[in-house]
Order: structure tokens, then sequence, then C-alpha cells
């Protein structure tokens, strides 16, 4: 179990931070308190219907049921199609708390989704509280589905490295213990080789000893519903959190000007 394990078990990942969290020192991450909070919304109060559905489909799937606007009179448009296999490609990637993670891929033109969830360790299935008490062997992961006339992987890998801390064993500004650590899952060779190049590169441009490691991906498990699109879900409290945690703040200081402009205090 992590040193924070059995706290986290009793909360979602990381709603409203306690006014302690704002004395959280990212560049001495081992001194800050663990992130805490709560959503609107708990793994227990989520309606069955929606949790099976997640648990049993693919993120593209389950992503396709829930991507309905309201057009004009309030009628539900259907959802857009999703493109034919040609003009879809998965990523994998961890970074710390996924709702961070999941916010930056969103941003991506040619993401399609990004889903929060699981992969690295043991348990199948995992629930997030079963991950944050540790022992499980899981990072918090993302899953990018894209599309890959729009944008690359090499895109994607330059999204994530800006969007984390390299340098950090040990998890991402507040949120301590093995299910923070940053990790690439390649999924097939040529993705290995372009993960292990744009981390050679930038450790060598920046100077930094980078300790996040290009792992193999394996199976992938979608978090509970609650956890997904919580920026968008939760905005004032996912900004809350994000600023409390220092994670800006930490970026700032890790990339500096080569930070995109449009990263900087997001």
């Amino acid at each position: 179990m992590n040193a924070s394990g059995s706290f986290r078990a009793m909360l979602p990942c990381a709603g409203l931070v306690l006014a302690s969290a704002f004395t959280v020192a990212c560049s001495d991450p081992g001194a800050g308190p663990p992130r805490v909070g709560s959503t609107s919304k708990s793994a227990g109060e989520l309606e069955p219907s929606d949790t099976e559905l997640r648990e049993r489909s693919t993120p593209m799937q389950y992503a396709a049921t829930q991507n309905h606007e309201t057009e004009p009179g309030g009628l539900a448009a259907p959802a857009a199609s999703p493109p034919s296999d040609e003009r879809r490609a998965y990523a994998t990637f961890a970074g710390g708390c996924f709702w961070c993670m999941e916010q930056a891929f969103d941003e991506v033109e040619g993401v399609i989704r990004a889903t929060s969830g699981f992969t690295g360790g043991q348990l199948p299935n995992p629930t997030y509280r079963q991950v944050s008490a540790g022992g499980t062997g899981h990072y918090e992961a993302v899953e990018v589905v894209y599309d890959p006339q729009k944008t690359d992987y090499g895109t994607l890998l330059e999204v994530f490295w800006h969007n984390v801390d390299p340098t950090d064993p040990g998890g991402q500004c507040c949120d301590r213990g093995d299910a923070y650590r940053t990790a690439i899952f390649a999924r097939d060779a040529t993705q290995r080789v372009q993960a292990e190049a744009s981390r050679d590169a930038i450790e060598a441009r920046r100077a930094l000893e980078i300790v996040t490691p290009v792992l193999e991906a394996g199976p992938f498990h979608p978090a509970e519903a609650s956890h997904q699109d919580y920026h968008e879900m939760h905005p004032v409290q996912y900004a809350y959190y994000k600023w409390s945690c220092g994670r800006q703040q930490r970026l700032e200081q890790v990339w500096g000007e080569d930070l995109p402009r449009t990263d900087r205090r997001r």
C-alpha cells in the first residue's frame, strides 16, 4: 500500500482540496499532503446502467452513446458516426491525475476521445478505490483515440511531456504513490521507437534526468463514469484542485519557455 492509500480509498480522485493543500510545494513533492476531496457523485451513487455500459464497452462504443448534442428546440441530435478504422489510432499515457491528462489531450485537434482509466497492473477490472489503495500495480492513465489524418503520435508525445514532471519518480505534485507515476505505454514497435527517441531528445535538450519509462501496453480499464470528462463536468472544482495541487506551477518550473503559451496558467 502506498503512503496515502488507506486515506484515498475513502475518497474519489481529488475534487475540492482542503485548505492545508495550499502549503503544497511541488518542487519538494514529498513534503505536500495527499490530494483530498470529493466529487458531486460518488462511485457508489452511479447509475448501474451507466457503469455497466462503460465496463462492457470499448471507450469508442461508450462515447458514441454519450456524445449527443442538443439541437435548437431541445431535440437530441444523432451522435456523429465514429471514424473508420483507417482514421482511428490509439495511444496510452500515464501522467499522474488522469483528470489533468484527459483535459490536455481533449484539447488537441484530431483527438476523438481521451478516456480516464487504469493500466499496467495485475487486477482485472480495477476500481478507483482499489488502485488508490495501492498494491494493484496499476497506473492512472488515459487512452487517447485519435485521427491519424489530423494529428500524429509525435504530437501526442509532445503534449504528454509538457503536461508532466518526468523527473519525479514518486508521483506528480501533491499526488503521491505508484498509481501517479508517469509512463508511456507503447502499443507497437513504432510507438516504442518514437517514444524513446522523444524522451532522449528532451533529456538532452533540457538537461533533465527523466525517469519516465516506455513500457509495453497492456489492457486498459476505463475508470468509473464519475471520473470521465471531469474538467468539463466540474470546471470549478477541477480548476481549484489543479491550482491547489501546484501542478501548473510545477510544469512552468520544469519546462520554462518550452511550455506552449496556451498551457501557461491554464
